[in-house]
């Protein structure tokens, strides 16, 4: 019965075993009550899951169930500074203009990429016709 389960949402595969997605390298939270078990990664406080290799997301409830409530709010509160932190890092790389040698260099990209599209019809046309050419001298065909 496991195995089927496990086929329905297989686990990812990580060969490499000094990469940091490897289950062994990605620091793992663990908690047990009862029949729940949560996961956390160190590196996403305040995101619990149910399974150690981070995949299903657990409820609050379930959450809470496992987690002493000072942990779990502690957690929680980190998790909110680091969203917070990757949010404002974001709107600072989007608010950066882009520099306009870097803009009409893409525009000039933009216009020979279409240019060389243009020629590139032109030329499968002219082959086209050529190749069915001695087709246009032929008559009808009668059955």
């Amino acid at each position: 019965m496991r195995h089927a389960l496990e086929n329905l949402n297989p686990a990812p595969k990580v060969e490499d075993q000094n990469s940091d997605q490897h289950l062994y390298n990605i620091g793992l939270v663990q908690w047990d009550a009862g029949s729940i078990v949560i996961f956390m990664r160190v590196d996403r406080p305040g995101s619990f899951f149910l399974d150690q290799y981070c995949t299903t997301p657990a409820s609050d409830a379930q959450a809470r169930a496992a987690i002493p409530p000072a942990d779990f709010a502690r957690f929680r509160a980190e998790g909110v500074i680091l969203e917070d932190d990757a949010r404002i890092e974001e709107a600072l790389a989007s608010t950066s203009e882009p520099a306009p040698a870097v803009s009409e260099l893409e525009a000039k990209k933009a216009k020979a990429r279409k240019l060389i599209r243009e020629q590139m019809k032109l030329t499968q046309a002219a082959a086209d016709r050529a190749l069915t050419r001695h087709l246009d001298a032929e008559g009808p065909v009668l059955s």
